[in-house]
C-alpha cells in the first residue's frame, strides 16, 4: 500500500528525517483565531432581573452561573508561535475581571424603579450590588466586550490581537454574542 503524500511543508524532510531550519516554517495563513473560556467553575454566579420584562418571569430576581467565551483573532504570531499565551499570568486579569462584574453580585440596571431598594440591600449586606447599564446577557456580552477590548489595547498596543466576539451563557440553552 502507497502512502498518501505528506502536506507541502512536510515535503522537505531530509531521508534521515532531518530538515533544515529554512525549510521548516509554518504554513502561510491570513489569520489565526482562539477562544478562551470561562465556565461555570470559575463561579460567576450572579442574580439580576429584567425589570422591563413585565410578562415574563424575568421580571423577578434570579440567578445563574454565568459563561463567557471570547474569540480573539491574530495575523501574526509571537516568537513562541502562539496567538496569545493561554497560561494563569496572561488570562489571570480577565478571570479577575469577570470575578469582580459578576462574581456573587446582584446586578441592577441604572433604570430599575425598585433601584433604591436594592441599594437597601446592598447597605444592610443581603447583597453585593452592581448597578449596570442593563441587564440580561446581551448586555453583559457588550460590558464585557467593551471591557476586554480596552484590556487587549494595554496589552497589545501594536494591535496584535483584536476582540472578535464574546458570548455570555445563562446556561447551555441560552447565550447573547457582541461582535465588535
Amino acid at each position: 500500500m502507497q502512502l498518501p503524500t505528506p502536506p507541502a511543508w512536510a515535503q522537505k524532510l531530509n531521508t534521515d528525517g532531518s530538515v533544515s531550519p529554512q525549510d521548516c516554517v509554518l504554513p502561510h495563513f491570513k489569520a489565526i483565531k482562539i477562544t478562551k473560556k470561562f465556565g461555570e467553575e470559575l463561579g460567576l454566579s450572579c442574580a439580576y432581573r429584567q425589570h422591563l420584562m413585565t410578562n415574563s418571569p424575568n421580571q423577578f430576581l434570579h440567578g445563574y452561573a454565568l459563561g463567557v467565551e471570547m474569540t480573539f483573532l491574530v495575523e501574526r504570531l509571537d516568537t513562541r508561535d502562539w496567538v496569545v499565551d493561554l497560561g494563569w499570568d496572561d488570562w489571570a486579569p480577565l478571570g479577575n475581571m469577570l470575578r469582580v462584574m459578576f462574581a456573587h453580585k446582584t446586578l441592577v440596571a441604572i433604570d430599575d424603579p425598585a433601584l433604591d431598594q436594592f441599594r437597601t440591600m446592598h447597605e444592610l449586606g443581603l447583597c453585593r450590588l452592581l448597578i449596570v447599564p442593563a441587564t440580561g446577557c446581551e448586555a453583559f456580552s457588550a460590558m464585557v466586550h467593551a471591557d476586554v477590548s480596552l484590556w487587549l489595547e494595554e496589552k497589545f498596543k501594536d494591535g496584535a490581537v483584536r476582540l472578535l466576539n464574546v458570548v455570555v451563557s445563562e446556561h447551555g440553552a441560552y447565550s447573547a454574542q457582541c461582535e465588535g
